[in-house]
């Protein structure tokens, strides 16, 4: 339970860590230098402000990619369950269910995704 927990929490981090990386300050030259274009300075970490549409997409590119490696983690597990199942009918059919379930997930997360694509094309322009 203890190795759950901490595994959860590791996660956690590194998903603060995707969401809401620490600002790299730039020298105050750059910042402040007309001739530098504002993709430069946005490289530079002088514009740290984004959209909300921006936070959005983010999160659920972060939501959505985590979905997909849940789904190939179940495929996997599902695999596993199948090489030893030692030809047991039941086990097997319980491996092929977990592995048409990842499938399905994986699917289903790709759908949403390509959902989202649209439906923000299409608001956007």
């Amino acid at each position: 339970m203890k190795r759950i927990g901490l595994m959860l929490a590791a996660g956690a981090m590194v998903l603060c860590g995707v969401l809401f990386p620490a600002p790299v300050m730039a020298d105050g030259d750059v910042c402040s230098d007309p001739n530098i274009s504002d993709e430069l300075k946005d490289a530079a970490g002088c514009n740290t402000t984004k959209k909300a549409d921006e936070v959005i997409n983010s999160v659920l590119n972060v939501v959505l990619s985590f979905v997909g490696i849940i789904a190939v983690c179940v495929m996997i597990y599902g695999g596993f369950l199948y090489m030893t199942s030692n030809g047991d009918s039941g086990k097997a059919q319980k491996a092929k269910n977990v592995i048409l379930y990842g499938l399905v997930g994986m699917v289903v997360a790709l759908l949403a995704y390509a959902i989202i694509v649209f439906v923000s094309k299409g608001i956007g322009g």
